[in-house]
């Protein structure tokens, strides 16, 4: 990183150098020009000796720029170029400084690890490990033996409890179907039964004759309102005829005395 940012001073400063050169040429040979253009406007005489002068001076002035550029050129080589060396240098003896470390601390461990002092560690740890691990595996086995042990007794004394009360139900439950059944063979449960069914049919008789007379009844009610309402209906009509015929033999009459009347007049 720091190889970069010296390069790009370095041609920053070579461009800068390179423009102002430039600049100073183009400006000599402006003046050049301006000074020669003044000299043919004023004396209009062609004077070949200023003009040489002046074309020496801007060539020995070219020639100082361009050695002034090379030189600064050849500056700034040289100095990218220490630069690049330095800093390969330096990033060689830094890889070298890592790679001696790290063989050294690898030396330093293999060392250690081939030493009496770390088998014996090792060896040690080991055992203390396989030592743990089996009182370890033997204190699981003991408690898992008690638990399965626990969880067996408890199984069958829940095993034992249900069976007991399922087998006193179902004596309860058969003693109580004995009695039931001692009960419904006895004379006294078939004398209630007999009773009760006469009973029943009894009152199945008597509310099916009072539903019938409950339908006679209503059908005679019904039938009772429609002949009224036929009377009723039919008296209604006779009133109406009556009273029709006899509006139309007074409406007859009074027309056939009109008429009567009205052939007397004539």
């Amino acid at each position: 990183m720091n190889f970069r940012i010296i390069l790009f001073i370095v041609l920053g400063f070579f461009i800068f150098n390179s423009l102002t050169n430039t600049h100073a040429q183009r400006r000599t040979v402006d003046m050049a020009d301006y000074d020669n253009d003044n000299d043919d406007t004023t004396s209009r005489k062609p004077n070949a000796d200023s003009l040489k002068d002046a074309r020496s001076h801007i060539n020995d002035s070219i020639r100082i720029a361009r050695e002034h550029n090379t030189d600064s050129m050849r500056e700034a080589r040289e100095h990218i170029a220490d630069s690049a060396k330095t800093a390969r240098q330096h990033k060689t003896d830094s890889t070298q400084k890592i790679r001696k470390h790290i063989t050294d601390s690898t030396a330093s461990i293999r060392k250690y690890r081939e030493s009496k002092h770390y088998k014996d560690s090792v060896a040690k740890s080991r055992t203390n490990k396989a030592t743990a691990l089996k009182k370890t595996r033997e204190s699981h086995m003991d408690s898992l033996k008690d638990a399965r042990k626990a969880m067996t007794d408890s199984l069958t004394a829940s095993r034992k409890n249900k069976t007991d009360s399922v087998k006193a139900i179902q004596k309860k439950r058969t003693d109580s179907l004995a009695k039931i059944k001692k009960y419904r063979s006895s004379k006294r449960y078939t004398d209630s039964v007999s009773m009760v069914r006469r009973n029943h049919t009894d009152s199945v008789k008597e509310s099916q004759e009072n539903f019938r007379d409950s339908i006679s009844k209503a059908r005679k009610r019904s039938i009772d309102s429609t002949k009224t309402a036929r009377k009723k209906s039919a008296d209604s009509l006779k009133a109406i005829r009556t009273k029709t015929m006899d509006s139309l033999v007074k409406v007859r009459k009074a027309r056939t005395d009109s008429f009567a009347k009205v052939k007397k007049e004539k």
